[in-house]
């Protein structure tokens, strides 16, 4: 068990401690748009924090002001929150929920520019179950880093940053309460102790080479509440040593988490890279740690690397040539194996050619064989390369000199580069796809110039996609990319280049306009509701608004259907005239001049609560003279009918109707004989026609009969 106390002095003397109580970003830097409405709710103080929300997208960052700690033992002191994934967008709290969508602490002694030094990185990812819930990160927590050495200067700089996110309605983030200050060389003699405990490295991982697979062993963890092992892979060593409290494998590492056992005494792992066998050509490190139920891990092991022998073809280009639907080329390139036995396994020698539309093996049809060791290129011709990716294998044959060759070996499979494009309003999507055993760095991405009747270079990616704005709706536009990357080991041709095929697309409005949001206001005399909305022009830029459509439901889980549309943009008011109640529920659809609708806008459900109710006299008076001589209910609305029944004292009924009017004129209703004075006793069931459909509401009451008034 490992412990660490963290000192909190009260001597320090830098006072430089912010928080965005007041709602400005000064002193700090934003690369894009901050927001200070706190609008997922409260942090732990209830003060105004700073939010990166929907306004933007990755790369996102702050950064503090040039800060003098030459003095040296400073701690940068803050309070973080990420909004907790839910994979729904259109809000500001949306949270990161992939090892690459976190936020990095950097320092810079060289200004804004840089270069930044990372000092610690928050993982959405490092959970047992889904990434994006990881409690601590989920909700506002405090955090302290102390500052390296290298970092001590009279010119520095402190940043928060999140290099990749899936877009400006994704992976959400903010800060608050940033403190930077001097802890004091010297232990006062009272302070305030914070112990961080947790948990020790699994100890002496080893790793060995058998075939394409590695075989890992460890000590058991001395923890005992571990609930099992992860196990981490890496191309290449990272020479990563945990520091301080640093726990689990830090994406910026390079390491990727391949497998998670459930078994603290199961000390062994076999990596057969999911029984695709590992490809060769690369080194292959891997770091152990321990889990806990509670979502904690140890610290990492120590790193162990494999290097497989050189003894099968490794394949270095799948590169689109010629892009066609039929008359399509493919150069395909390997690298011959050095390590292969020529004395144990003899000649004559062969390559074999297998190509597949897709990556399981049992699809792979022969095409073509080279002989001897050293023809290894190989020009596919006559294929659907605009419309198709193509995978590829070769295998070693050996003859041990006779006709009938021997399989000894194969490549690990790899992909031609396929591109893919989404149209956008004024803009293109470009993603590509590829799967291949050598690690990709970037992608130089070409446009077509009808100019110069050649591609050329508009970008470099460093993920698997490419956004081309500026672009005219409707006019064509073609791309192609290449990937440029390389094996972990010498020895292999590098860098690796390889073209995908050539692909074109015309750029089209498919955004809709945002949702408007929608008032209704009720008129019971006209039997009416009046409706006003908000102009998408107006609330989040949408110029291109052609029109709306009204949607309604006469009650709350009915279905909407559409009861009109308005051709006019400017047109954001709609009054619903023609229906026997004012109950319903309304919703307003944007839609602009490309036909794309925006979303419902918020559902507004009225009732007739708003309007007069069935209600009834306690008195009249049937004598005749003109006024006050029928028992009638006050004016009303929306009620489809009643069920009245008067009583006399006695309890005997002496008038019922269904008539709403009721028009009872005083008389028994049996007999025709007028009911003498006195007070007269009902009961009445209303069936009124309410947003939850036809509903009964009882009165009772009794009314005052008099004839002599």
């Amino acid at each position: 068990m490992i412990f660490r106390a963290e000192l909190e002095d009260s001597l320090s003397n830098c006072n430089c401690t912010y928080n965005f109580n007041n709602s400005i970003l000064t002193p700090f830097y934003a690369n894009v748009n901050v927001m200070f409405n706190n609008p997922c709710g409260n942090n732990w103080d209830g003060s105004t924090y700073l939010w990166f929300g929907s306004d933007t997208t990755a790369p996102r960052w702050l950064a503090t002001p040039s800060l003098d700690i030459s003095a040296g033992n400073f701690m940068v002191v803050f309070d973080m929150r990420f909004s907790d994934h839910t994979g729904n967008p259109g809000t500001d709290c949306e949270g990161p929920d992939e090892p690459d969508e976190g936020i990095y602490l950097q320092y810079s002694l060289g200004g804004l520019n840089g270069p930044w030094t990372t000092m610690a990185y928050w993982d959405p990812s490092l959970s047992p179950g889904e990434g994006g819930h990881v409690q601590n990160l989920i909700e506002w927590n405090n955090y302290s880093v102390v500052a390296p050495d290298a970092s001590l200067s009279a010119n520095t700089r402190f940043r928060w940053i999140q290099f990749e996110a899936t877009g400006r309605y994704y992976d959400h983030w903010g800060l608050d309460n940033i403190t930077i200050y001097k802890i004091s060389d010297k232990t006062p003699a009272e302070a305030e102790t914070n112990i961080t405990v947790i948990a020790p490295a699994p100890e002496n991982l080893t790793a060995v080479a058998a075939g394409n697979t590695a075989l890992l062993h460890w000590n058991k963890e001395y923890c005992t509440d571990a609930a099992g092992y992860k196990i981490y892979r890496k191309a290449g060593p990272s020479g990563y040593i945990p520091s301080g409290c640093e726990t689990g494998v830090p994406s910026w590492t390079g390491y990727s988490l391949i497998a998670t056992t459930n078994d603290i005494n199961d000390t062994t792992f076999t990596d057969n890279n999911q029984g695709l066998g590992l490809p060769h050509g690369n080194e292959y490190c891997y770091l152990i740690t321990a889990w806990f139920l509670n979502g904690a891990e140890s610290q990492a092991s120590n790193e162990a690397c494999i290097v497989l022998p050189d003894d099968v073809p490794v394949i270095t280009h799948v590169s689109v040539t010629t892009t066609s639907a039929s008359a399509g080329t493919i150069f395909v390139d390997w690298s011959k194996p050095d390590d292969f036995d020529t004395l144990t396994y003899t000649g004559p020698f062969r390559y074999d050619i297998y190509r597949s539309l897709d990556f399981t093996g049992g699809t792979y049809s022969f095409i073509a064989s080279n002989f001897g060791l050293n023809d290894t290129t190989f020009n596919d011709a006559a294929l659907n390369t605009s419309g198709e990716q193509y995978f590829y294998r070769i295998d070693l044959m050996y003859a041990a000199g006779t006709a009938t060759y021997n399989f000894f070996s194969s490549s690990y499979q790899a992909s031609s580069v396929y591109l893919n494009i989404t149209p956008l309003d004024k803009k293109l999507l470009l993603n590509w796809n590829y799967n291949v055993p050598w690690n990709v760095d970037r992608t130089v991405v070409y446009r077509y110039n009808e100019l110069t009747l050649t591609f050329d270079s508009i970008g470099i990616s460093y993920s698997n996609q490419f956004l081309d704005t500026g672009l005219v709706n409707g006019h064509s536009y073609c791309y192609k990319v290449e990937t440029i990357g390389s094996y972990s080991l010498p020895g292999f041709v590098a860098p690796l280049r390889n073209f995908s095929q050539e692909t074109c697309a015309a750029p089209k409005d498919v955004e809709p306009p945002c949702a408007v949001n929608l008032t209704v206001s009720v008129n019971c005399d006209d039997v009416a509701n009046y409706l006003i909305w908000t102009n998408p022009a107006t609330t989040c830029g949408d110029g291109d608004v052609g029109g709306y459509e009204i949607y309604f439901s006469p009650m709350t889980d009915g279905e909407f259907v559409l009861i009109d549309t308005i051709a006019d943009p400017n047109d954001t008011s709609y009054m619903h005239l023609g229906v026997s109640s004012v109950a319903g529920c309304y919703a307003v659809v944007a839609v602009d001049t490309s036909g794309n609708s925006s979303d419902f806008s918020n559902i507004v459900c009225v009732d007739i609560d708003e309007c007069d109710l069935y209600q009834l006299p306690n008195v009249f008076t049937p004598n005749g003279d003109g006024y006050n001589d029928f028992f009638i209910p006050f004016p009303y609305d929306f009620v489809e009918k009643i069920n009245i029944k008067i009583f006399d004292r006695w309890g005997l009924i002496v008038f019922k109707t269904e008539d709403p009017d009721i028009l009872w004129d005083g008389k028994n209703q049996n007999t025709n004989i007028d009911c003498s004075e006195g007070v007269y006793y009902y009961i009445c069931d209303v069936y009124e026609k309410r947003l939850s459909g036809i509903r009964k509401r009882t009165l009772t009451g009794s009314v005052h009969l008099y004839r002599n008034q």
